[in-house]
């Protein structure tokens, strides 16, 4: 629980829960969760908000993490950040704590490529062969302090081989991030942080990441930052003014579905709440590279090798060519 607590230091409370009695449960920000059932008759059984992202994490009360396995109970957190917690009245220790630190990191950290190309909704894909340049633009004013991270890949209802580990999910796009610069936090997310997926942070990540990390830009070309030399500030890329954060890596095309992937944004606050987008409806797209995504989910379209640029819980999408 040391190491519990460092990891929590000055994140907030959120997700508070209990049942009336003598059980309650809550997160420490997007860093850690505690769970504790103080009742003599009942077990705690209740499926609750961790605010913790998806995997499979080692309780540190029962046991903890060593060389990939729990020693003790295991936590699962789903893609909403749920997790099915049991403590019965009769364990030893009737608390259950998780933090990111004990994260279980599936693989080796070799991605295997696509093991199986045949897509249950689509079931003829044609994607991009190769390794493209693709940039990512996402519209949000924002706050000293606030930060944006994305999600995406491919929606795991329309692809097999989908897991809740970057490294070997179907539904992950490898990247390689091409934003370089002085900007401490943007290069600790960065470190690590191989895919474009649905799960949060990968091994190596800073541990307050929340996915694949943005850099805030302006078209303002007399801002003093620049992303070349500070990592975020102005850009060339950038024609639409403040608050476009930016996406900027090499990916690879042949994981996509005929070249578009899904993405969705998230937005982290100080103290470590965050908040999704809300599901999209995106129409057709404009720009010089524009067009109609493949098929249909809640989530914003872009196209591998291209300029994206969306709105924050915003339906429109331009798309142009480098």
């Amino acid at each position: 629980m040391v190491r519990f607590r460092n990891v929590a230091a000055g994140h907030g409370m959120f997700n508070w829960w209990d049942n009336g009695n003598n059980q309650i449960a809550f997160s420490r920000g997007d860093r850690a969760f505690i769970a504790i059932n103080n009742e003599d008759r009942s077990a705690l059984n209740a499926t609750l908000q961790t605010g913790l992202s998806s995997g499979d994490y080692c309780d540190v009360i029962s046991g903890d993490l060593s060389n990939g396995f729990c020693t003790g109970k295991t936590i699962t957190v789903g893609w909403d950040g749920r997790a099915h917690i049991y403590i019965a009245v009769d364990d030893e220790d009737p608390i259950i704590a998780i933090h990111v630190g004990s994260k279980v990191c599936r693989g080796n950290g070799i991605d295997q490529g696509v093991i199986d190309p045949v897509d249950l909704v689509h079931p003829n894909p044609v994607s991009p062969t190769g390794t493209e340049r693709t940039v990512v633009f996402i519209n949000k004013q924002t706050l000293v302090g606030q930060d944006l991270f994305l999600r995406g890949g491919i929606g795991h209802e329309g692809r097999p081989g989908c897991t809740r580990d970057a490294v070997s999910s179907q539904c992950a796009i490898p990247i390689s991030h091409r934003i370089g610069g002085t900007n401490t936090n943007l290069n600790s997310w960065k470190q690590g942080d191989n895919h474009l997926d649905w799960y949060g942070v990968e091994c190596g990540q800073g541990l307050s990441a929340q996915g694949s990390p943005l850099a805030w830009t302006t078209s303002n070309s007399n801002n003093a930052a620049t992303v070349s030399s500070q990592g975020y500030g102005y850009t060339p890329l950038n024609q639409w003014g403040d608050h476009y954060w930016m996406l900027d890596v090499d990916m690879d095309c042949s994981r996509t579905e005929n070249g578009w992937f899904e993405l969705k944004a998230i937005t982290r606050y100080p103290g470590g709440f965050v908040k999704w987008e809300s599901d999209r409806n995106q129409g057709t797209c404009g720009g010089t590279a524009g067009g109609n995504k493949p098929y249909s989910s809640g989530n914003h379209f872009a196209r591998c090798g291209k300029i994206n640029a969306f709105d924050f819980d915003g339906n429109t999408c331009t798309i142009d060519e480098f």
